[in-house]
């Protein structure tokens, strides 16, 4: 009887031992996720203020710079320096550009979708053509509008370069999802490169670095002669 109670002490012990490891295990596991959590959106909110900035930064270019620079050309146009003029108008133009590269519509106003067609759009030329696949079979309305930013500047980008440096015809892009990562895919059939020799561009190691800032993963293939294949893998949370 002594042995079987012992025992059965020993069973309980050993039992209620268990049972507070799991409830321990479970605790800091929930602790950790949280803490990840709030790691990310700290990242995300940290990306939305530089967005702001780079608005503002846009609005200046275009309201004062821009303007400043027209009303000197119109003055040395006056004074018959027309090649100074020429100079001027063509600073003039880079500026604006510069500052619509910066601004951009905010998601709150212009669907993701809209802004993703409208970009498209805006690059699309009968000799290079640009397909959208399944981005509709996400859901964009409770995505963040960080995230959505990172994927329109690293779309962006690779348009720009597949066009202008690549010289591909045709692009791709193939978004998909899971429950917790959004994933995009974007390939040219451009004129490729070895990626072990050649040094990656500043827009390409921008991209990367904004999609890893919140948490994303960016891998990049590409052959000669074959094309480029860009995956991004993004979280929805930090969890």
């Amino acid at each position: 009887m002594l042995f079987e109670r012992e025992k059965q002490q020993k069973t309980i012990g050993w039992l209620v031992a268990g049972v507070s490891i799991l409830f321990i295990g479970f605790g800091a596991s929930v602790v950790n996720n949280r803490r990840k959590k709030i790691l990310f959106e700290s990242k995300l909110q940290q990306v939305e203020v530089r967005e702001k900035e780079r608005q503002q930064i846009a609005k200046t270019l275009h309201d004062e710079v821009a303007g400043d620079i027209r009303m000197l050309h119109l003055k040395l146009a006056k004074t018959n320096k027309i090649e100074e003029a020429k100079s001027l108008h063509s600073i003039n133009e880079n500026v604006r550009n510069l500052s619509h590269q910066l601004s951009s519509e905010s998601f709150d106003k212009v669907f993701f979708k809209d802004q993703i067609i409208n970009l498209v759009s805006d690059f699309f030329e009968a000799d290079f053509r640009i397909k959208v696949k399944k981005i509709d079979s996400i859901l964009w309305k409770p995505i963040n509008n960080a995230i959505k930013r990172t994927l329109f500047l690293s779309i962006r980008e690779s348009l720009q370069n597949a066009k202008k440096h690549a010289a591909a015809k045709e692009v791709i892009l193939t978004f998909k999802e899971t429950k917790k990562v959004l994933f995009l895919t974007i390939f040219d059939n451009g004129k490729g490169f070895d990626i072990s020799s050649k040094k990656t561009g500043i827009g390409l190691k921008n991209m990367q670095e904004r999609i890893e800032e919140i948490n994303g993963v960016f891998s990049i293939k590409s052959e000669l002669e074959k094309g480029t294949v860009i995956n991004i893998e993004i979280p929805k949370s930090g969890s």
